[in-house]
């Protein structure tokens, strides 16, 4: 063998120099969808807020619920998170009850945000078991009559390319994570 590959070996393709650097994550973990090229940072920049807004809001729903309990909305590279602290003496008894507490406070702080940002799949179970809790995925919609609503209501469409609404343009990873609270 040669260092190239040999004779049987494809070429080797070239590598630009003026690529885009990969970023695991990216912003928020925020991963623009179809038509998002032609998004402006200003747009994506109000998309990420309203993501950060409706964490902020369910991750207080949850506090609010479960009488005080360490609660925190963050924005990591693995996307925006909702994390519970729960003392240990407590924790085997009440991490189910904070799991559903916060599920719940997504899907009621989507609802109450208004019309652009979706918990996707929010008909069916929207909520994906993680070790330390669960994940959902957010997205937008710049404009809800265009919207598709397969997309966001059961979180895939069966058109794929050939739907002719508008899926959403950006999304974004949120995960809930119960721990037990250090100290």
């Amino acid at each position: 063998l040669t260092p190239s590959g040999g004779a049987d070996a494809p070429p080797r393709q070239r590598l630009n120099s003026k690529a885009q650097a990969w970023t695991p994550g990216g912003a928020s973990a925020m991963q623009p969808r179809g038509g998002a090229a032609g998004l402006s940072s200003m747009q994506i920049g109000a998309f990420l807020q309203q993501f950060a807004a409706l964490v902020s809001a369910a991750a207080a729903a949850v506090q609010q619920a479960l009488g005080g309990a360490d609660v925190q909305a963050s924005d990591g590279p693995s996307g925006l998170a909702i994390v519970v602290q729960l003392p240990l003496a407590e924790f085997q008894q009440r991490r189910d009850e904070a799991l559903a507490f916060a599920r719940q406070a997504l899907l009621q702080a989507a609802r109450a945000a208004g019309n652009k940002v979706h918990v996707l799949g929010s008909m069916g179970n929207p909520f994906v078991a993680t070790p330390f809790g669960c994940s959902a995925m957010l997205g937008a919609v710049a404009d809800e009559k265009q919207a598709c609503w397969d997309s966001l209501a059961h979180g895939y469409c069966h058109r794929g390319h050939a739907c002719r609404w508008q899926h959403p343009l950006c999304r974004s990873t949120v995960n809930i994570m119960v721990k037990i609270a250090e100290g």
